[in-house]
């Protein structure tokens, strides 16, 4: 059992597994909540847009019925046995002699403010890179820090949504933080369909690509002996580290991995999905 100190809006979790259960959610009839995913923010990177994710951050803080969970790759977690190393990528305020650790307290930081409404930490590939190769848990020892769940690779996120008069609304999340390298449009929309047919939910979350492809199909299902039809929301969850980044007059940089490998410039920012429990809505905001 872990502790995220969630207040007022939640408790304690239970975590079971790769399954977190929410404590009882309070609302109200035709409330609103909103669910920001933050990943892939690779912080340590000079190519790291800090003051979107910031501002998303301080957004996330002001909004009421605000809940986040984190998608993974929070930090760059490049070194230099990686041959994607160069000194020159590294944000100045990286500590050339402890990369990783510096890149880790700044991700810590930025998190404690929001840390009351977090669900739960999803880890990422640069994180998971780090952990296999040293043997330092990165995402572990953030969530230590911010006293929030650890989610592993992917997740449920049982929420569960109580009114007044002891009403239940259960919503599902599916995240993940994923893998591959998909370019074009058509195959990510394929890969996110993919995680909508295999796994049951009505939230499909996946990192890892830098994009916001959204899917958001209709499912028939049969609850309390109704026949009803349930739009479900899927999206991939956007990124903060920028592509392409044209260095300033007298700046040498060495070019960016994005843009060795060709690869399309990343969409900065997330997306927000508006979560209406009594009416079992999803609906996602780019």
């Amino acid at each position: 059992m872990r502790r995220a100190g969630f207040t007022p809006l939640l408790g304690t979790v239970r975590l079971i597994m790769e399954v977190i259960i929410s404590p009882p959610i309070k609302c109200s009839r035709s409330q609103e909540f909103l669910l920001f995913p933050l990943g892939d923010i690779h912080a340590g990177s000079i190519d790291c847009s800090e003051s979107a994710i910031k501002a998303k951050v301080e957004e996330i803080r002001t909004t009421k019925n605000a809940l986040w969970l984190g998608m993974g790759d929070y930090v760059d977690s490049i070194t230099k046995n990686d041959p994607r190393f160069s000194m020159d990528g590294l944000a100045p305020w990286v500590k050339k002699s402890n990369i990783i650790e510096s890149q880790r307290k700044w991700v810590g930081n930025l998190f404690t403010p929001i840390k009351d409404k977090c669900l739960g930490l999803l880890t990422g590939n640069h994180e998971e890179n780090e952990h296999l190769r040293y043997q330092n848990d990165i995402t572990r020892n953030i969530c230590d820090d911010l006293g929030v769940p650890y989610a592993s690779y992917s997740a449920f996120f049982i929420l569960d949504f109580h009114r007044a008069e002891s009403a239940i609304h259960q919503v599902i999340v599916h995240a993940w933080h994923g893998a591959g390298a998909a370019q074009t449009e058509g195959a990510r929309l394929m890969r996110l369909m993919r995680l909508v047919n295999e796994v049951q939910a009505h939230i499909y979350l996946m990192g890892h690509l830098h994009a916001m492809t959204q899917h958001t199909p209709d499912r028939l299902v049969c609850q309390r002996g109704r026949v009803k039809s349930i739009k479900l929301a899927a999206t991939i969850t956007g990124s903060w580290l920028k592509a392409y980044t044209q260095p300033k007059q007298g700046q040498v940089l060495s070019p960016t991995y994005a843009e060795m490998k060709g690869y399309k410039p990343s969409r900065i920012g997330c997306p927000v999905i508006h979560i209406r429990p009594d009416k079992e809505e999803f609906t996602v905001e780019s």
